[in-house]
């Protein structure tokens, strides 16, 4: 599995309202080692359109297979490539800074 990807190739983007802050992408380039892409999506239009695809799946609204659910815990952050999930982010930079 590891040699599918190329860490190189990785690109980190964060989601939600609080990834606006100078600090969150600062402590995330510090830790994971690359700086977070900004403008290649809406932050906050991201997380929505994630939970109606979500729940869509969930309710059987949309095949299962036609959508890759990476965490049905609203309380968890994950990094993903390509619909697989790579590591928990709290897992990746620990818990300092209140993340």
């Amino acid at each position: 599995e590891g040699d599918l990807v190329n860490e190189d190739d990785l690109e980190v983007v964060l989601v939600g309202g609080a990834t606006r802050m100078p600090c969150i992408s600062k402590l995330i380039q510090e830790r994971v080692g690359k700086r977070p892409k900004s403008g290649l999506v809406n932050p906050e239009e991201a997380v929505a359109v994630g939970a109606g695809l979500t729940a869509a799946a969930l309710k059987g609204a949309i095949p299962r297979e036609d959508i890759i659910l990476l965490d049905e815990n609203p309380s968890a952050e994950d990094i993903a490539l390509l619909g697989k999930k790579l590591e928990s982010i709290v897992d990746a930079i620990g818990n300092e800074g209140g993340v």
